[in-house]
């Protein structure tokens, strides 16, 4: 990610995170009919098996995703990089640096 820009795990119970999924709920549901969204809530995103990202600028949240791991394999979930806060490519470079923090941490 560049300089100023950090991900790492937080608590998805944060007021600005709230917002975030909020947001990433409300475009999900324009796209898809209810029978074919299958979101976590904010408490599920706190499970032992969820690992909760938050990619911030500085202090300013712009990102969030979940991996949910099961035995062996992880799951994608969750998935919102902030359009007015975040360049183009923030939301590639999110999921890379998610990517390669799951690599190292999230499957133990």
């Amino acid at each position: 990610m560049p300089a100023g820009y950090v991900v790492r795990l937080e608590d998805p119970r944060q007021d600005e995170v709230i917002r975030m999924l909020s947001a990433l709920d409300a475009y999900l549901e324009s796209l898809y009919p209810p029978q074919s969204n299958h979101l976590l809530d904010v408490e599920s995103l706190c499970a032992p098996n969820i690992r909760f990202f938050v990619a911030r600028r500085g202090a300013d949240p712009i990102g969030c995703g979940a991996l949910r791991v099961e035995a062996g394999y992880g799951e994608v979930k969750r998935m919102f990089v902030a359009r007015r806060r975040a360049a183009r490519t923030s939301g590639a470079r999110f999921y890379v640096a998610s990517r390669t923090r799951l690599r190292a941490k999230a499957l133990r």
